[in-house]
């Protein structure tokens, strides 16, 4: 999994290098690189807050 995750780095850094980005790009290199679906994840971690 770690090579995996670390290939979502790499896959990230070169894809967007100089531009702008958001979460949703993110959540979407992450998802190729480690080819699961990483909605629920984000889903819980990212975008739901506590309260």
């Amino acid at each position: 999994m770690r090579r995996k995750l670390l290939g979502g780095i790499k896959y990230y850094s070169k894809k967007y290098f100089g531009r702008l980005v958001n979460t949703t790009d993110f959540q979407k290199a992450f998802e190729k690189s480690t080819g699961r679906d990483l909605k629920a994840f984000f889903k819980k971690w990212i975008y739901e807050t506590e309260g």
